[in-house]
Formats: structure tokens, sequence, C-alpha cells
């Protein structure tokens, strides 16, 4: 179960909400795709959603998951960090127009911070080099440096990711 990779390499714990809490992650299948509503806590309640398909793809791949839990705990996509044209090309042209929303890089809400580690090709947060492609044999992302050919893994959490979590919530003994 995802919640208890996160539990296991971190200080985060994810507890059932009561009936009485008013705020809480509400993690749903009623959509089509794989989608949080925020990017870190809000104060209120936030969806998420797991849409329905074959066990170990599409959403329902573990990586997928930890990858909308992390949203929920306030990560955003590496690809959107604001030192990512370093690191790659967004190719806008072969971006599906309602699909652009996901490769801007211009958080104000939250805010973008790296805890100091290096651009993660490797993240799970990490789209893959075609993600919401027009043509889907042709690239929307272009790595720049080595390492770009793991872009986009749902496996799990990079140990970059590990370290990023970890320093974000100042959890003991784990940084």
């Amino acid at each position: 179960m995802a919640p208890l990779r996160i539990e296991k390499i971190s200080c985060v714990k994810f507890v059932e909400a009561s009936r009485e809490q008013k705020y809480f992650v509400n993690i749903t299948s009623d959509e089509v795709g794989c989608h949080c509503e925020d990017i870190g806590w809000r104060n209120h309640r936030t969806k998420v959603n797991i849409g329905l398909g074959a066990l170990d793809q599409g959403c329902f791949r573990m990586g997928s998951i930890i990858h909308e839990l992390l949203h929920v705990l306030g990560f955003e996509h590496q690809h959107v960090a604001h030192n990512r044209d370093e690191y790659v090309r967004i190719v806008w042209e072969n971006i599906n127009a309602e699909n652009r929303i996901n490769f801007h890089n211009n958080e104000t809400y939250i805010g973008w911070n790296n805890y100091g580690e290096q651009y993660d090709y490797g993240s799970v947060m990490h789209y893959i080099s075609n993600a919401f492609a027009k043509n889907i044999s042709q690239p929307t992302i272009v790595a720049l440096k080595t390492g770009g050919s793991k872009m986009g893994q749902r496996r799990g959490l990079s140990k970059t990711d590990v370290r990023k979590l970890n320093k974000m919530y100042k959890c003991p003994g784990h940084v």
C-alpha cells in the first residue's frame, strides 16, 4: 500500500479520518485518470482520483498512487522546477492544449523548493518524455543532460524524492 511505503521512509503518517473531521484527503475512483485537486495541504478536503483500471497499469501502479499522494504532501512535478530549462526542453507544440497547464512552472501558492537537492530525472514526480503528446511518437519533454533516459518512472520514490520529503517535513533521523 502506497501510504505505508511513504510512512516507512519518513516521519509522515496517514491516519483514517473520523466522521467528525472536517478536513481530510478523499481518495476516489470517480473520474478517469490520476489527479489531485490541490498541491499541498490547504486546510480543506482534498480529492485524489485514482481512475479504475488493470492492476499495475495506469493509475493502479504503486508509483502512480505515490505520485498523487506526494502532491497532497506538497510535491510539485519535477519538470516544472524553476531551474528545469537547464535540464529539459519542453516541446510546447506537441502538447495537447488542455494539458499544457501540467508543464507551466509558475507555481505561486506554495512556491517551488528543491530543498537543496539536484534536478531528478528519476523522480516519481517527473513525467515521461511523451506525456500528453499530440503525436505520441514525438517527445513533449527532451532531456538536456545525462540521466534523462530514466525520466518518468512510476516504480516508487527515488532517493532524491525520499530526501526531499524528509527535509520538507523535518523528519528527525531521516535526513
